[in-house]
């Protein structure tokens, strides 16, 4: 009698701290529209020869990156920004930087499953403005040298190296169109950001971006003069993984010379070209956090291949810049 009855008590016990589990379910989509795919679209001009002053125009080449919408009320009134990876926007001098970056947007087709699955526009967020105050857009991106009477419109982190890059975007142009049928893009607010020190060796971390796999963008390529005219099914592709080290140091390679980056992250989670600048989400106490942002692949050693072991910088950093540049921002028309 008394076994059962202690079963009949083990079972109770068994019960309560079941139902005392956190229940931990998170819809993937929902972080999928924090998310844009970015294109280059870009026309460089190359020496012919050493030593010759005649330049030839290389092949216009499109690359792609990954986006993340974030917003903030500090003070007062909303703000709108999009945050990427800084070698995204700066090429192999660092007085060359791109002029524009180009957001693909989707539009909803009346299909049985209303899918967000045609290349509607791209629209254009400014990264450089001219001498008479106005940002430089051009019907194609270009990098552009930046001299004394250009200005860039981003702002990045001044206290040491970390991959990423904070821009100011005008809100009416990605997120009041619903009806319109466009994207309906869900920024990321800036208090879901965690801080460096709360993330642990082991937790457990997920990405959303848009890496350049085969048959992923191929209507894209195809559709660069005229996307209204073509259909992509292309959606933001998940990953998971756990975060691996947290390094104090780490030396990194950028514009061909090496550079010291503090407070790192590196993780066990695959991630390609074209998934640069995707968000990197952490699991904590039943909320999905923004942990970081998504910046290169370590190879093996002496080899090419993906050792699935990728770095990704503090989304923490993003907090810092917006902070320090909170003037500029506040009075930087878009």
């Amino acid at each position: 009698m008394r076994f059962f009855l202690k079963l009949l008590i083990l079972h109770f016990m068994l019960s309560i701290v079941l139902l005392c589990q956190p229940n931990f379910t998170y819809n993937i989509q929902a972080y999928e529209r924090c998310t844009v795919l970015l294109i280059q679209n870009v026309k460089e001009q190359n020496p012919e020869k050493e030593g010759s002053e005649k330049t030839t125009s290389a092949p216009k080449s499109m690359m792609y990156g990954t986006g993340v919408f974030i917003y903030d009320d500090l003070w007062g009134t909303k703000s709108y920004y999009l945050v990427t990876s800084m070698h995204f926007a700066v090429h192999d001098s660092l007085k060359l930087f791109l002029n524009q970056l180009e957001v693909a947007e989707k539009l909803k087709l009346n299909t049985p499953k209303n899918r967000w699955n045609h290349l509607a526009a791209r629209r254009i967020i400014p990264l450089i403005r001219g001498k008479n105050g106005q940002p430089l857009i051009t019907s194609e991106a270009e990098y552009m040298n930046v001299s004394d009477d250009k200005e860039i419109l981003w702002r990045h982190d001044t206290t040491g190296f970390s991959d990423l890059i904070v821009a100011k975007i005008n809100p009416e142009r990605f997120f009041l169109r619903k009806k319109a049928g466009y994207t309906e893009h869900m920024p990321l607010k800036l208090s879901q950001i965690i801080d460096y020190n709360r993330i642990n060796i082991g937790d457990e971390i997920f990405t959303m971006g848009y890496p350049e796999i085969a048959g992923t963008f191929n209507d894209i390529k195809d559709s660069r003069r005229n996307f209204q005219n073509y259909a992509s099914d292309y959606e933001a592709v998940f990953r998971s993984g756990h975060v691996s080290a947290k390094p104090k140091e780490i030396v990194c390679t950028f514009q061909k010379e090496n550079v010291l980056g503090r407070n790192a992250l590196i993780n066990e989670l695959f991630i390609y070209p074209g998934q640069s600048g995707s968000p990197v989400f952490l699991k904590k106490s039943n909320r999905i956090l923004l942990m970081g942002i998504a910046s290169a692949y370590f190879h093996y050693k002496n080899e090419i291949n993906n050792s699935g072991l990728s770095l990704a910088w503090p989304a923490q950093i993003i907090s810092t810049i917006i902070k320090e540049n909170r003037e500029y921002f506040i009075n930087l028309a878009i």
